[in-house]
């Protein structure tokens, strides 16, 4: 368990910007990457499928140090 809390789940990204923040240009890659793969004829946009206004503060959703 303390392996996965280390490497999987607090990433730098959920450290520098909290449970639940998506990295906009990660999302697009994933987006391009699903468009291609199908050949899907229209795409998406991060902000069409993404939006942070619902979640809590960002200060809340920081998590507190890990300690071993």
């Amino acid at each position: 368990m303390a392996l996965y809390i280390k490497e999987l789940l607090l990433t730098s990204n959920v450290k520098e910007n909290g449970f639940s923040s998506v990295n906009q240009a990660k999302l697009q890659r994933s987006i391009d990457s699903v468009v291609e793969a199908f050949g899907a004829k229209t795409t998406v946009t991060p902000s069409s499928v993404y939006t942070e206004r619902f979640l809590p503060a960002k200060a809340d959703r920081i998590p507190p140090a890990y300690r071993e």
